[in-house]
């Protein structure tokens, strides 16, 4: 990542990086501007409106990676996100 983006929302990228993979345009700063909360970051809930107002299914839960639907973001235990676009059939990352 260049360094523009090195101090980007994760929520932010993971969102802008799965709406580009399905076709639709999106800024990760526009997302950001729109959609972060009080502390300037995107959390789950905001994640979650943002997909849903640029039409992507989208909900919060708590699973296995057997459950999840992939492609999907996912909280960290540090607050970050990342997006899971494959596990293996264990359940666990590859």
């Amino acid at each position: 990542m260049g360094s523009e983006t090195s101090s980007m929302d994760s929520g932010a990228l993971c969102l802008h990086f799965l709406l580009s993979y399905h076709g639709l345009r999106s800024s990760p700063q526009q997302l950001l501007h729109d959609f972060s909360g009080v502390d300037g970051r995107m959390d789950v809930i905001s994640i979650v409106l943002a997909a849903r107002k640029s039409s992507l299914k989208a909900k919060a839960v708590s699973c296995s990676l057997k459950k999840l639907p992939l492609p999907a973001i996912a909280e960290l235990k540090n607050g970050d996100f990342v997006i899971v676009a494959k596990a293996c059939s264990e359940g666990r990352l590859p």
